[in-house]
């Protein structure tokens, strides 16, 4: 039975505790961001040397890739087989780092077909797809070669065949699964061929700054700051010591409040001195060195009870060594012969008894 008692009283402490630690409650956030970032990758673009200046976006034989300068795309050669491929960035500068991505939804905007600078090919949703990106890196390639471009990692991330928005103007991509690591390593997320697509197509997208990302998060609330009791029952400080006379008032155990002493922080200005002549130098007096050290010679209560202390136990034993009565153990007592005589005496006139007195004559 207390087995039970015990169980049950520390059930309860517990659940009386639990508004003591101030648990943090979870919200639910929206946001949206545009992309940070984005390159366009081209099978048959010009790999320049890293030490060669920046050339004009899209040198490739003249805008004959069908891309204009600062568009992105994907395409197809046939077969599955990737020609061209884009990629996204995206900062999440909006999302908590301890918070949890529930739904990430990208949209990128196409290009109407307008030869030459933007061809579109069998374009359709369902070809194109997103994947995870390499940690290589990309920032504003236009039309550079495929060799230089991040690896397209399906294989650990794959979105479902985009959908047409319902306005018909853009892509969209469900890349939750992608997003939710961006808070740990956020490598961007690429936008190459489907998988199983064997038919040849390409798609043209407006520039990276157009594509926007959709999020639903669920964070952590901020814990409360809890005011500091003063025992007053008045708010803390907010803005620290107010030196002007408005200090709290402090409590004495029951004897009532005491007002902190108000302190002047103003100083006041020096007052104009004049200058006095120098005093003589002054030898200082010599002083009796000896004297000052000596300490005094009047006893102190403690030297007094220590005399009478030791009086006491003197007498004590005075009292306990003069008693004739107490006769040391092992010790044998001497007597005279007289007296041995005398003792006989009176021990044999005892034994006889009184003696009876003779009859007198008349």
């Amino acid at each position: 039975m207390s087995k039970v008692l015990r169980a049950s009283s520390v059930v309860v402490a517990a659940a009386l505790a639990v508004p003591l630690w101030a648990v943090p409650s979870a919200f639910a956030e929206q946001a949206a961001e545009n992309a940070t970032n984005g390159a366009y990758f081209y099978s048959a673009g010009i790999a320049k040397p890293d030490a060669a200046p920046a050339a004009p976006p899209n040198v490739t034989g003249d805008r004959a890739d069908g891309v204009a300068p600062g568009n992105l795309a994907v395409a197809s050669q046939g077969g599955g087989q990737e020609d061209k491929v884009s990629f996204l960035g995206f900062d999440l500068a909006a999302v908590p780092l301890d918070a949890t991505v529930d739904k990430a939804v990208l949209t990128v905007p196409i290009v109407p077909n307008s030869p030459p600078d933007n061809v579109a090919l069998n374009a359709a949703p369902e070809l194109v797809r997103a994947c995870a990106a390499g940690d290589s890196g990309f920032f504003g390639e236009d039309g550079t070669s495929m060799t230089l471009a991040p690896e397209r990692l399906c294989d650990q991330f794959s979105s479902e065949p985009a959908t047409l928005s319902e306005d018909g103007k853009a892509y969209v991509f469900d890349i939750t699964g992608l997003a939710a690591t961006w808070l740990t390593a956020n490598d961007g997320v690429a936008l190459t061929v489907g998988e199983g697509v064997t038919q040849p197509f390409q798609v043209v997208f407006a520039p990276f700054a157009e594509a926007k990302l959709d999020l639903t998060f669920t964070a952590l609330a901020p814990l409360e700051e809890l005011p500091v009791d003063t025992g007053t029952g008045e708010a803390p400080l907010a803005g620290g010591f107010d030196t002007g006379g408005s200090l709290p008032t402090f409590e004495t155990g029951g004897f009532g409040t005491v007002d902190a002493p108000v302190v002047d922080t103003a100083l006041p200005e020096p007052a104009p001195q004049a200058q006095a002549a120098p005093e003589p130098a002054v030898a200082a007096p010599i002083q009796n060195v000896s004297a000052m050290t000596e300490a005094p010679l009047t006893p102190s209560t403690s030297f007094w009870v220590g005399l009478l202390a030791l009086v006491g136990i003197g007498a004590l034993l005075s009292l306990i060594l003069g008693d004739t009565r107490v006769t040391p153990a092992g010790a044998t007592t001497s007597q005279s012969r007289l007296s041995k005589a005398l003792q006989g005496r009176q021990g044999s006139a005892a034994a006889r008894g009184p003696r009876l007195a003779r009859p007198v004559a008349l």
